[in-house]
């Protein structure tokens, strides 16, 4: 399709999640713009561009992937990206990739993340994963395995948030939409939501065009499916646990953990975080993991405590690890120096502290913890 009597199509790239629903939006895009476009979710293991997520996941050859990435940017082909499918280092990339060649950046999410819970789940048991899939009449679901989802959806909104702020520390401004935007409101305001994007994406035309085009968009229907998610096992634990989650949110002010480590004493041979989200939001709900490990002439009887407001409470400390002990043959305590916290928040005033208590009360400081840019 030509547009010859606009400015040039913009290429861009749609920031997203499996199961949001813009694979309608996407292909309508891509129509209407006449550029080039990738396989959506190119960069998926068994997609177009897959081999480039594999080289780097048995290499880690970080000028491979800018190179193979670049040579694709330069394209200017569309591309559907879901950040949850591959290693950030690939989304990073790609990210950057773009920039550098001026593209567009559209981040589409969902407000409310249990239909697209609910839909990842169908299509996991069905193989119903698009319009043209047809269910089985006695196609089986299994129960809805709720931590396993709820873990997945918290995982993946970080990095949706980890993008944003990736983004915007370059000086993009991405545009964000709803899946709620476009499909939970009337026409009319779904019509208003999508003429920026059309704008930013130098993809509009007159008034009635853009209408009819924004028509053909929310117009689509569904996959006949929805009906079936409520009767699914295990919705209602899961419409619970998802209230304590959540949801992406453009534009929002992001925190980094910020730790400090305290002094040792010589009987701690090891103390570390490993396991700590990157970016979150302030009072977004988290957890810790790391290692202590322990020489044989520290005290006995300890434990580990976390405190935050002068209320303390005992952090799981002792999970196996091989690797450690391997590391530390002369620990017979390393062995088990895994530790896990629970869920923790924090707001822009208040700290944790991590330490450990030997059983005569004494305290000894391991870890201070902060948010850097709460607020």
């Amino acid at each position: 399709m030509s547009n010859s009597n606009q400015k040039s199509a913009k290429p861009f790239i749609i920031w997203t999640l499996q199961r949001t629903g813009g694979t309608n939006l996407t292909q309508r895009l891509i129509e209407r713009s006449g550029l080039p476009f990738a396989e959506h979710e190119p960069f998926n293991p068994e997609r177009q561009y897959g081999d480039i997520t594999k080289q780097w996941r048995e290499t880690k050859d970080q000028a491979q992937l800018v190179g193979s990435i670049q040579a694709i940017i330069a394209r200017q082909e569309i591309i559907k990206h879901c950040v949850e499918m591959v290693p950030w280092a690939v989304t990073a990339a790609l990210a950057d990739a773009s920039v550098q060649a001026d593209y567009q950046h559209l981040f589409l999410y969902r407000e409310a993340s249990r239909d697209r819970l609910l839909s990842l789940h169908f299509a996991q048991n069905t193989g119903v994963w698009g319009p043209k899939g047809k269910l089985k009449p006695d196609a089986e679901i299994e129960k809805i395995p709720v931590t396993k989802l709820v873990q997945h959806e918290q995982e993946s909104i970080q990095i949706l948030h980890k993008l944003w702020q990736y983004l915007t520390s370059q000086g993009i401004s991405p545009l964000a939409l709803s899946y709620e935007e476009l499909y939970k409101v009337p026409s009319e305001q779904a019509i208003t939501a999508l003429l920026p994007l059309l704008n930013r994406l130098h993809l509009s035309k007159d008034s009635a065009n853009d209408k009819e085009f924004s028509m053909a968009v929310i117009g689509r229907g569904d996959q006949g499916t929805r009906d079936k998610y409520q009767s699914i096992a295990g919705v209602d634990e899961l419409e619970q646990a998802l209230l304590n989650v959540d949801s992406f949110k453009p534009n929002a002010k992001m925190a980094v953990l910020e730790i400090h480590v305290h002094t040792l004493p010589n009987w701690i041979l090891k103390a570390q975080i490993d396991t700590m989200p990157q970016v979150l939001l302030t009072g977004q709900a988290f957890d810790l993991g790391g290692v202590i490990v322990l020489d044989n002439i520290a005290p006995t009887g300890m434990v580990l405590n976390i405190r935050k407001n002068s209320i303390a409470q005992k952090i799981f400390w002792g999970k196996a690890s091989r690797k450690i002990a391997k590391i530390y043959p002369n620990s017979t305590q390393a062995a088990t120096a895994r530790f896990k916290t629970g869920e923790l928040k924090l707001i822009a005033a208040e700290t944790l502290e991590i330490y450990l208590q030997d059983t005569n009360g004494d305290e000894y400081p391991l870890f201070k913890i902060a948010l850097t840019g709460a607020v």
